[in-house]
């Protein structure tokens, strides 16, 4: 047998190139030669199972991968579409925090040249670096932004802008710029946790790496998420410390017209219905009880943050009583009422300049402060 196939080893050696195969071609046959006295015989090849690797999983936090490969296992059938999620949202990520960068440095330059102009010269300046953001037609402010965007850079001149219009008294300035900060969060500076919030709010597989794991690995999750929920609802928070902060430029808030220690000259804000646009101006008749409050004083319970000075502002703790009067108002607007005032059920915030004190009031230059963004801040 043995001189049998040396024979044949020798023949292929020797035979085979003439007819357009050699031994090499013998094995890597899946079939062993047949040989005089044995039967064909099938070489049993084996299947690899395809590994999904941590750099299938893009730039995803390390923990993400491990988890990842814990819940569902570390074969392509049961990971890849998981590990595919992970990295579209890494890769996502990556790209913003390049284009926020680039952009953060054009906004650093303009608020720089904006420092040595006059007023009205600096605001126009900033502005050529903060993108206009317009409510849609249910007042919500950018409801599809992810956790990072490009105008988030935009931020500090948004801040700017915001200082200068309550120094100017520009109370047009003052409510779309309330706007432009409702738009904006602040980005942190570390990309490994920003990266880590963005996927943890961006992708729904997120809150399933903890299924059946530790309760070291749930509070990782867990953490995180809120982490991240509550990293996007800062800029909800941030306008309203702007429309607050509006009393650092000399704005006192009055909603129900209450008698209130104020003075001609003064801006007021307070709130009006959509019925009581009439005529190119406002008129308002309240004959009801409201809330007054008086002998307020200050506690240590921290009530919001100034966005250009960073001062704490402290909850006030007033005495109250119900109060029924006729208040009326009558007020001359600096521009038309928009469109959307007229459809909606809820009271419509306005500022202006008191021109008589209530019970009588009147105001003149009146303007309208679109909060309705706020109203739909996600719980």
């Amino acid at each position: 047998m043995r001189a049998r196939i040396g024979t044949l080893v020798v023949c292929l050696l020797v035979a085979g190139p003439a007819y357009g195969f050699g031994l090499g071609d013998v094995l890597k046959s899946k079939k062993v030669p047949k040989v005089e006295g044995s039967p064909t015989q099938e070489t049993p090849v084996a299947q690899e199972t395809p590994v999904i690797a941590k750099a299938d999983f893009g730039s995803s936090h390390p923990e993400i991968v491990r988890l990842a490969r814990e819940r569902w296992g570390d074969s392509a059938s049961n990971l890849a579409g998981v590990a595919k999620k992970f990295k579209a949202s890494a890769d996502d990520f990556d790209g913003r925090w390049t284009a926020y960068h680039a952009r953060l440095k054009e906004v650093e330059a303009a608020v720089a040249a904006a420092k040595g102009l006059e007023p009205a010269a600096a605001v126009a300046k900033l502005k050529t670096v903060i993108t206009p953001q317009t409510p849609n037609e249910k007042g919500q402010l950018v409801p599809n932004r992810k956790l990072v965007e490009v105008y988030d850079a935009e931020r500090a001149a948004v801040l700017a802008w915001y200082e200068l219009a309550g120094k100017q008294g520009d109370m047009g300035d003052l409510a779309d710029v309330i706007m432009a900060v409702g738009a904006r969060r602040q980005v942190g500076t570390d990309a490994d946790t920003e990266r880590l919030w963005f996927i943890a709010e961006d992708v729904d597989t997120f809150g399933s790496l903890d299924d059946g794991m530790t309760d070291a690995d749930n509070q990782w999750v867990t953490t995180h998420e809120k982490d991240a929920h509550a990293a996007s609802l800062a800029r909800f928070d941030a306008a309203r410390g702007a429309f607050e902060g509006l009393k650092d430029a000399g704005v006192a808030k009055n909603p129900y017209l209450g008698t209130a220690d104020l003075k001609k000259g003064q801006w007021m804000l307070f709130l009006v219905n959509k019925d009581e646009f009439k005529d190119g101006g406002i008129s308002v008749y309240a004959n009801q009880s409201y809330e007054y409050r008086y002998d307020c004083k200050i506690t240590n319970i921290p009530d919001y943050v100034d966005l250009v000075s960073g001062k704490i502002w402290y909850k006030e703790s007033c005495k109250t009583k119900w109060i029924t009067d006729v208040r009326t108002m009558k007020a001359s607007l600096a521009e038309p009422a928009p469109a959307w005032t007229a459809g909606t059920y809820e009271q419509i915030w306005v500022v202006g300049k008191i021109t008589a004190v209530g019970p009588k009031w009147e105001a003149t230059d009146v303007r309208v402060i679109d909060m309705r963004f706020y109203e739909h801040r996600p719980i």
